[in-house]
């Protein structure tokens, strides 16, 4: 039986195996399940292919843990880090790391703007 990555009813051993499929995009597809464990995002959060750790941000975003933002605050690709840095749901003490750390200039920036926004919507 073949089973797709966004069908709902996936049992934790289907998880572990798509977890495995060296198709990158099956991976990916992962992070749009809502069922998809926390477990499952952590490791795809570590995935070796990009796209597939941008996928954990982009579709899972909702779900992270202030761990796996922190993880993808520290992600080596720009892309990655930049989506964390303009998301207004990223918790404050992550984006001031970002404004601290990143490497670069524009997610510094970016970081920076989102705090303002944040703490203006806060006030």
């Amino acid at each position: 039986m073949f089973v797709l990555p966004s069908h709902t009813s996936i049992d934790a051993d289907d998880f572990q195996k798509l977890l495995k499929d060296p198709d990158s995009e099956v991976r990916a597809a992962l992070t749009r399940n809502p069922k998809t464990p926390i477990n499952v995002l952590e490791q795809l959060q570590k995935d070796s292919i990009t796209d597939v750790r941008y996928s954990v941000i982009v579709y899972a975003k909702k779900r992270l843990t202030h761990q796996m933002y922190m993880t993808a605050a520290k992600d080596p690709q720009y892309y990655i880090r930049s989506q964390v840095a303009k998301d207004y749901s990223t918790l404050k003490d992550v984006l001031e790391y970002i404004i601290q750390n990143d490497p670069d200039d524009n997610n510094r920036w970016e970081a920076r703007e989102t705090l303002k926004e944040k703490e203006r919507r806060e006030s």
